[in-house]
């Protein structure tokens, strides 16, 4: 009894054991969490231990790949995450979980860092994959990021990688594997400053459908197309994306998600048959805009019997292309459009099937950087 009172005399440390036990039962007792609606991130599976993962200090050792699976899977993140929100807000912090506050009510990803090795890997891959299709045209198509753009909307002391260098150093790295080069990173800037028309969300990580056609234009004419004319609709008018899922920012407005309704006489995603590109019950989610091409899938499949031109456009993508892609229907009469991080296929396989007289990748800059799927470009 006298011990039982002694350590009642330190309830500082009886408070910091009690949080420290509680939570660890609830890590044990929780169910595994696959995704996080609110993030709209796939969270990470549960790393096996082995001995060369222990000794591994890149991102992919055990250690690392650890700490980011407890993070992921911390009770009550959610919650957790509105409450920092609010104290960082409450000390006029100007960002928060990795996003950036901006002017005019932008946010912007903090990418102050990268893995070496996992660019130089998906370069290599880029590279390999040239080699290995060398009579295919290849078009290079690298959306930078918002950050990179907007320059004028990021506050003073900001030192986020310069994405227009590292678009330069590819470019020179890989033209000779047959890659032809869209300079999205000009022509987005050019928009920006002669017009000021909004090229990205201010919630989120994505172009808007308007800076999708502008790369659309800019691609247009390097391959000499005839590009369509943006006839706007509204999908949404409520769209809160990514960027306010991690920072939770106090007083962030909705925003309006418009789009591009092409006819096509055939959508099919992962051999199952769609009435359209666009999933409309997605617009009564948080995940708005997962309604572009129902969200990010293996292997789509669309067909226009009107496009310009009577060829089959391999498009191998992140989901910046999902807004981008409607508007490519309209100059090839069949699509194919591949997201590596789900096609249950070797992409060889894809190409020796559809065999297409274009293949184009469209990426957002930062993926290259960090995307660990990349790599699989060459199987």
């Amino acid at each position: 009894m006298k011990k039982i009172k002694e350590i009642f005399k330190y309830p500082v440390l009886l408070v910091f054991a009690a949080i420290v036990i509680t939570f660890s039962l609830g890590d044990l007792v929780l169910p595994h969490r696959e995704y996080s609606e609110l993030e709209n991130i796939k969270f990470s599976e549960k790393p096996k231990f082995t001995i060369k993962g222990i000794i591994d200090s890149s991102e992919t050792g055990f250690a690392q790949r650890f700490e980011k699976y407890t993070n992921e899977q911390f009770p009550m993140r959610d919650t957790w995450i509105t409450i920092k929100s609010m104290c960082e807000a409450a000390l006029l912090k100007i960002e928060n979980n990795g996003i950036i506050y901006g002017s005019d009510g932008y946010m912007f990803d903090k990418f102050y860092s990268y893995d070496q090795k996992r660019l130089e890997l998906n370069l290599s891959s880029l590279k390999e994959f040239g080699e290995k299709y060398p009579l295919i045209n290849k078009t290079l198509l690298l959306a930078p990021s918002a950050y990179e753009v907007l320059e004028d909307k990021m506050p003073r002391g900001s030192f986020n990688i310069d994405q227009g260098a590292a678009l330069k150093e590819w470019q020179s790295y890989l033209s000779s594997e047959g890659f032809d080069f869209v300079d999205l990173d000009h022509a987005l800037k050019s928009k920006y400053k002669n017009t000021g028309e909004k090229l990205y969300y201010k919630t989120d990580h994505h172009w808007t459908t308007e800076g999708a056609y502008e790369a659309y234009l800019a691609f247009c004419k390097q391959k000499g197309l005839a590009p369509v004319k943006f006839e706007k609709q509204t999908a949404s008018e409520d769209f809160i994306g990514t960027h306010f899922s991690k920072c939770k920012k106090i007083g962030t407005e909705g925003e309006v998600i418009s789009y591009y309704s092409p006819n096509v006489n055939s959508v099919v995603i992962n051999n199952e048959q769609k009435s359209g590109l666009f999933d409309f019950s997605k617009l009564e989610t948080r995940d708005k805009y997962a309604f572009f091409l129902y969200g990010n899938n293996g292997i789509t499949e669309i067909v226009n019997e009107n496009a310009q031109k009577d060829e089959t456009l391999l498009l191998i993508k992140d989901s910046f292309a999902n807004c981008l892609v409607p508007f490519l229907t309209e100059n090839y009469k069949k699509l194919v459009v591949v997201d590596l991080r789900f096609l249950s296929e070797d992409l060889s396989s894809v190409i020796e099937r559809e065999h297409p007289e274009e293949i184009v990748i469209n990426y957002n800059v930062k993926n290259i950087f960090t995307d660990p799927d990349i790599p699989r470009i060459k199987y």
